[in-house]
């Protein structure tokens, strides 16, 4: 398994930001108004956030969460963590023990470069198999947030496949029959990295933090696709802040929905079918709602 433990000291390296808001860590709000037409809001959604061609399968987190924080203050980052952890304990995900290896981190910095320099110099499975061009490309990412997840090729039951230490190539050693729409083989999420410019959490609370980095690091998304969203989401956080509206002041009746849908469907189908029950699962939840919202 892949872990983060030995890459946290990396990011003592970033300033400290300036503390985000504290609130009220005491429940889950969720905040967002459906629309009367919404199939294809959630198709799109879900296309956006959880991409994939006809033979692909969908990059999942299947262990606990267990986020760590670098560069904000103690408290906040105390406030931040409790918060992604309370939200993937909602959703189906569940929350490791304190004591646990780290699978989300988040730095705040000033800069990336010397960031990413240091982390490629001293370590590098923190960009586990992604080529130099890939991670010039994260450098460089537009926008106050840059994520990536570190995906460990494995068999259906996510034992890591074997790895060929010549070519770099993983292969499947399992006698198990393939199914026509279940695969032999799936993406599991190890960890997942969630850089923010120091500068962009002036003025934003520990809910929207927390909860934008969270979509961030769990949805294995087109980040175009998601700002281009119609859908009311936290991750128009940063576009929306200043806005004549504002920004959602926490994860949304959508953002809820998908976290739960997608966690509770295994990654074990092709991409379209997994996309499939997760819209169908998320319009359940969202339809829901939206009839206990008309009775009160």
């Amino acid at each position: 398994m892949i872990a983060l433990a030995g890459l946290l000291l990396a990011g003592q390296a970033a300033e400290p930001a300036t503390s985000a808001r504290p609130d009220d860590q005491d429940a889950i709000v969720i905040r967002g108004t459906l629309p009367e037409t919404q199939s294809e809001m959630v198709r799109e959604m879900v296309r956006a956030l959880a991409p994939g061609s006809v033979r692909d399968t969908v990059p999942r987190f299947h262990d606990p969460l267990c986020p760590f924080v670098v560069g904000l203050p103690e408290e906040s980052a105390s406030l931040v963590t409790t918060r992604m952890r309370a939200v993937a304990e909602a959703v189906g995900l569940g929350a490791a023990k304190p004591d646990c290896k780290a699978n989300l981190l988040l730095v705040v910095a000033s800069e990336r470069e010397p960031l990413f320099k240091h982390w490629r110099k001293n370590h590098p499975d923190i960009f586990f198999g992604r080529e130099p061009a890939d991670i010039r490309r994260l450098r460089d990412t537009e926008g106050p947030i840059v994520s990536w997840q570190i995906i460990q090729p494995a068999d259906r039951n996510l034992d890591p496949l074997p790895r060929d230490i010549i070519t770099g190539v993983t292969y499947n050693e399992s006698s198990e029959d393939p199914l026509r729409l279940r695969v032999a083989t799936r993406p599991d999420v190890r960890a997942s990295v969630v850089v923010v410019d120091s500068e962009a959490v002036d003025g934003i609370s520990t809910y929207q933090l927390a909860d934008h980095v969270l979509m961030s690091a769990l949805a294995p998304m087109r980040r175009s696709a998601a700002e281009d969203l119609d859908a009311p989401t936290i991750l128009h956080l940063f576009r929306e802040i200043d806005s004549e509206q504002g920004a959602v002041q926490s994860v949304t009746a959508w953002d809820f929905a998908f976290l739960r849908a997608m966690h509770s469907t295994e990654n074990t189908a092709y991409a379209a079918s997994f996309r499939s029950e997760v819209q169908a699962k998320m319009e359940d939840e969202l339809s829901r709602r939206s009839a206990e919202e008309l009775e009160e």
